[in-house]
């Protein structure tokens, strides 16, 4: 039987399919339509328990004669042809697979439509929507697929010519093979491959998600959206007019595109390239290609490890670090970048860079027009400027360096710790240095420097104008440098040989020039310019008020003009000794000082002037008793100078035969007087037990032609001349001038008054228009004293004993000779302090035994058996001892005691213990003030005779701790301290006649001896004493009227008592430097008035106290006494 159906089970489906065998196919009869109908019928009518059958198309031919094929839930259409005219319409769970669309041809594929292997021909058209699904579409010349609404195509191939449109569909493992994806209005498009000249085009809302791009272009224009890029060899993208390209890699060939209004983010260039232009790429990383940043470009964060980035003219940079790789700011500009180690930054071409960082091992080069600011070098970084590059506003740090050559500029500069290289042609402006180095050489010029710390170096070559040095700053200017106009306010500046430094200004801090560097035309305001050994002040050198020029033996000074400051003239040492004394040419001055320093027991220095005019001062240094000084050789000149020599306690070998030469005037009309270091009038010197003054005379001492000015032995009565001292070189009772000659502690009334190294002190010392006193102040054609001050005809032995006009070969011409005349030299204030000391502690004793006796005197033998007392002792007392040597001596104490009585048949003993304590100020005439602090204890007894008759003794001992300050005559001070220690004993007798019951009368004797143990004194200026052993033996016989009164129920008893005191003692002898000998004592008789009285206040208890008067022979003593309590028991 014929058959018009056949079924057949579908395994996919799980269900049967009617398939008609009526059907239009290649091995199917065609039959009539009514047959074909029947058999469906039939078909239907046999499977009515099945479910409803889906068709399974085959080889279908799909044109515009045949009519569309709609595909549904079940139903298939394998190796479908579509033509001309022909339309698939695949929907609801249908499928199609292997379809073939030519010309005009269209598959429609959605609803959950599914077409798979779907190859579509020149001008063939797939629609994918709504759900639909295409898979493994071939897409060749000219053909179309449509991916939208929600469509979906997989793995499509598009071939040369062929096109794809995802327009809010999804397309996922697209291959564009010489073919066009394009991508828009919500559209995506994942892991597509493009290759062979194929083109993808990301746009409205479009997103293109891990595209590979291998010999293709993809473009990512107005709001599209490209992520996860892969460009490789051949392959290029475009990010322009709003697209947007994340997560791009770029390999080596490939080539990314950021043009106007596109953006790159995250994009990863290994060995490909990256152009932006109008665009801005965003965290780029560089590994091995390049970055090109051009007209409007903007490249943000980009790091750079291999590789580099080019910034082109009105392209931009920021944010860049450099691991390893190069950045090329040629025209284009770079903000914030960061160099690391074997990174590299070149700025030319008008390009500029901002902000960098360079760190370790990193490097910024800036040449041919380029512009670096606010760069930051760090340890091991460099930046190099050269051929018209410029930076600006650099910071060089620890370890840093700049390197600046051949036209390269440099400008405001800041060097904490690293270091700037200026050479070549190259230049630096208004750098500031806090640490580390700046270094000019080899026709490298600096300017306006500013160095705070750390050092500016100049070496060959090099040049530097208008350098500011302030405190802890250095310059170095080495041979062949030059430094122009610095200013030094705190720091310093080295000249070495070969070194010129010109126009330098000294506010504060020093400049040392050293052998063969030079000085030109200094100013010396505040600090030191020291020219050593071999070294040149060239030009006029300014020394102002503070200001000090320092020379070692050896150097010269052309032209130095003092105003107020201070010309000092080294020490020798071992090393210049050798060397010809330090030269000034022409020296002016206008007050202050030429001042000799002295640190060494060696030999002394000179200074060689050619030729001295002004006003001013001349401070030397002198060794007495070596008979040498300081020495000063003047070949002409003019003016009024004072002279000072720094006094000395050291002793000479023999006061009476000594001359030590200061100055040889060889000609010219220049006055000298002796000064004080603050430069008040003095005419006189210490020197050891004596002092000394100054004297001229001519051709002295083989010093030929011209006047000699030299120290001279002082006297109470100046010899040779008319007053060789001045109108009162120091006789009469207080020749220093009052209590304080030096005019207290600080007598120069200023700073440095003239101790220590610079005794000049004080800004014109020389004082007045005529600090010399007249033509000769020395006086007289011969004041040492007969016709030949030496001794003989030629007492320097030769015709030039003293070595002719070079003082540099001995003692300065020294051949001996006396300055005194013959008559009794004045000793200094230091001698005269050691004298009063070594007497005044006799007086401290002797006011403290009277101190005992004056509570004594208010003693009977009534009243308490025992008694505690206690008393304030206080004194004031004026000693001039025998050898003038005058003292004030002021006594503030206590004394504390107790003691005991006993009764007998005949009388009263009363026995007692008791210590004291005083505090002693001495102030000398010659002035000072030194102290003795006194303490002592002792025994005493009093017998009480029933007859009237008293006798009384006691015994003590003392420790008296000695401090002795006094002020030489130059205003300095001297000191020196002591240990003593003194036994002393007194006893006394008298006889009490009763007038009345109320008053009596008692004639008294007493003898007091206090014994002081002999010690040595060395005192601060070198001066050596010995206090021999102080002695004093002192008589006193005297009377007292005492009476008795009854005020209500106490007790009043005064007193009036006269004495005369005579002191026996007269062999006190005071040793001076081992060599000079005083006597010291204070024999003579003075009188001795007392007032005194007692009241009892209470039962056992009763006030005393006492005051007296002394006046007599080297001794007065205005007030001494007691004021103390007795309680009895």
């Amino acid at each position: 039987m014929n058959k018009i159906y056949t079924t057949v089970w579908c395994e996919s489906r799980q269900q049967w399919v009617v398939t008609s065998e009526l059907a239009t196919g290649s091995s199917r009869p065609k039959l009539a339509p009514k047959k074909s109908a029947l058999a469906l019928l039939l078909g239907a009518m046999l499977l009515l328990s099945a479910p409803v059958m889906a068709v399974d198309y085959v080889g279908t031919t799909v044109d515009g004669n045949s009519g569309n094929q709609n595909l549904y839930s079940g139903d298939t259409a394998t190796d479908t042809t579509i033509n001309s005219g022909g339309i698939q319409f695949v929907s609801s769970g249908g499928t199609a697979s292997e379809t073939i669309i030519n010309s005009s041809g269209r598959q429609n594929v959605s609803s959950d439509g599914t077409a798979t292997g779907t190859t579509i021909n020149s001008f063939g058209v797939q629609y994918v929507y709504n759900g639909g699904t295409a898979t493994n579409t071939i897409i060749n010349n000219d053909g179309w697929q449509y991916v939208s609404s929600g469509g979906t195509a997989t793995y499509t191939h598009i071939n040369i010519g062929g096109e794809q449109y995802i327009d809010d569909g999804t397309a996922t493992d697209t291959t564009v093979k010489g073919g066009v994806q394009y991508v828009s209005s919500g559209g995506t498009a994942t892991a597509t491959t493009i290759s062979s000249a194929g083109w993808q085009y990301v746009f409205n809302g479009g997103s293109a998600t891990d595209t590979t791009i291998n010999s293709g272009t993809q473009t990512v224009y107005n709001g599209g959206t490209a992520n996860g890029t892969t460009i490789n060899n051949g392959g290029l993208q475009h990010i322009s007019s709003g697209g947007t390209a994340t997560d791009t890699s770029i390999n080596n060939g490939g080539k990314q595109h950021v043009s106007s209004g596109g953006t790159a983010t995250d994009t990863t260039i290994n060995r490909g390239s990256q152009y932006v232009s109008g665009g801005t790429a965003t965290d780029t990383t560089i590994n091995g290609g390049f970055q090109y940043i051009s007209v409007g470009g903007t490249a943000t964060n980009t790091t750079i490890d291999g590789g580099g980035q080019y910034i082109s003219v009105g392209g931009t940079a920021t944010n860049t670090t450099l691991i390893g790789g190069r950045q090329f700011v040629d025209g284009g500009r770079a903000t914030e970048t960061t160099i690391n180690k074997l990174g590299r930054q070149y700025v030319s071409s008008g390009g500029s860079a901002t902000g960098t960082t360079i760190n370790d091992g990193g490097q910024q080069v800036v040449s041919n027009g380029g512009t670096a600011t606010d760069t930051t070098i760090n340890f091991f970084g460099e930046q190099i400027v050269y051929r018209d590059g410029t930076a600006t506003a650099t910071t060089i740090k620890n370890g840093g360096g700049q390197y600046i050559y051949s036209g390269g500029t440099a400008a405001y500069t800041s060097i904490s710790g690293g270091g700037q290289h200026i050479y070549s042609g190259g230049t630096a402006a208004y750098t500031s240095i806090s640490g580390g180095g700046q270094h000019i050489s080899s026709g490298g010029t600096a300017a306006y420097t500013s160095i705070s710390g750390g050092g500016q170096h100049i070496y060959s070559g090099g040049t530097v104008t208008d350098t500011t040095i302030n405190s802890g700053g250095r310059q170095n200017v080495s041979s062949g440098g030059t430094a122009a106009y610095t200013s030094i306010s705190g720091g310093e500046q080295h000249i070495y040989s070969g070194g010129t430094a010109t126009n330098t200004t000294i506010n504060n801090g020093s400049q040392v020039v050293y052998s063969g560097g030079t000085a030109t035309d200094t100013t010396i305001n505040s600090g030191q310019s020291w020219l050593q050994t071999g070294a040149l002040a060239d030009g006029e050198t300014k020394v102002n008020a503070g200001g000090e020029l320092l020379m070692d033996a050896g150097s010269v000074a052309t032209d130095v003009r003092i105003t107020g400051g201070t010309l000092s003239v080294a020490d020798l040492t071992n090393t210049t000794a050798s060397y010809t004394p330090a030269q000034v040419d022409k020296l002016t001055m206008n007050g202050g000082n030429v001042n000799f320093l002295r640190n060494s027991k060696g030999e002394f220095a000179k200074l060689t002037i050619t030729e001295l005019n002004g006003t001013g001062n001349f401070l030397f240094n002198t060794s007495l008793a070596d008979r040498k000084a300081n020495f000063v050789t003047i070949e002409q000149g003019s003016g009024q100078f004072g002279i000072a020599v720094n006094d000395s306690g050291k002793e000479i070998s023999d006061h009476t035969d000594l001359t030590v030469n200061l100055i040889h005037e060889k000609g010219g009309d220049i006055d000298f007087e002796m000064v004080t270091a603050n430069g008040r009038s003095t005419n006189m010197v210490d020197g050891g037990t004596y002092m000394y003054t100054l004297f001229s005379e001519q051709n002295k001492d083989g010093l030929n032609g011209g006047n000699v000015w030299y120290l001279g032995a002082m006297t109470e009565e100046p010899g040779g001349g008319e007053n060789p001292g001045g109108e009162n070189p120091g006789g009469g009772e207080n020749p220093g001038g009052g209590e304080n000659p030096g005019g207290g502690e600080n007598p120069g009334g200023g700073e440095n008054p003239g101790g220590g190294e610079n005794p000049g002190g004080g800004e014109n010392p020389g004082g007045g228009e005529n600090p010399g006193g007249g033509e000769n102040p020395g006086g007289g054609e011969n004041p040492g004293g007969g016709e030949n001050p030496g001794g003989g005809e030629n007492p320097g032995g030769g015709e030039n004993p003293g070595g002719g006009e070079n003082p540099d070969g001995g003692d300065n011409g020294n051949t001996g000779g006396s300055g005194s005349g013959g008559k009794k030299p004045m000793t200094t204030p230091a001698t005269d302090a050691i004298l009063a000391m070594s007497n005044a502690g006799l007086n401290v004793i002797h006011s403290e035994l009277e101190g005992l006796r004056m509570y004594r005197a208010n003693l009977d033998k009534t009243g308490p058996e025992s008694n505690v007392w206690g008393h304030y002792l206080g004194s004031k007392n004026h000693t001039d001892t025998s050898n003038g040597a005058a003292y004030q001596l002021n006594q503030n104490g206590i004394e504390i005691g107790a003691d005991t009585r006993t009764d007998f048949a005949r009388g009263s003993l009363v026995t007692g213990a008791f210590m004291s304590y005083s505090d002693n100020a001495v102030k000398h005439a010659r002035g000072g003030k030194s102290k003795i602090d006194s303490y002592g204890i002792g025994l005493y007894a009093t017998w009480f005779d029933a007859s009237g008759f008293y006798a009384d003794g006691v015994v003590k001992g003392n420790r008296l701790n000695n401090k002795l300050s006094a002020v030489m005559t130059n205003g300095g001070k001297t000191s020196g301290d002591w240990n003593q220690y003194a036994f002393s004993t007194a006893v006394e007798g008298g006889y009490q006649f009763d007038l009345k019951d109320d008053v009596s009368i008692t004639p008294f004797a007493r003898l007091a001896l206090v014994q002081m143990t002999s010690e040595d004194v060395k005192l601060s200026n070198g001066m050596k004493g010995n206090t021999g052993t102080p002695r004093s033996v002192t008589g006193e016989a005297g009377a007292k009227i005492a009476g008795k009164f009854s005020i209500g129920s106490n007790e009043f008893k005064p007193y009036l008592s006269a004495a005369v005191v005579q002191e026996f003692a007269d062999s006190n002898e005071v040793t001076i430097n081992a060599r000079n000998r005083f006597d010291n004592n204070v024999k003579g008789t003075s009188g001795k008035y007392g007032l005194g009285a007692s009241v009892s206040v209470g039962k056992d208890v009763t006030l005393y106290g006492e005051a007296n008067y002394r006046q007599g022979s080297h001794t007065e003593t205005p007030v001494q006494g007691v004021a103390g309590i007795r309680i009895g028991f």
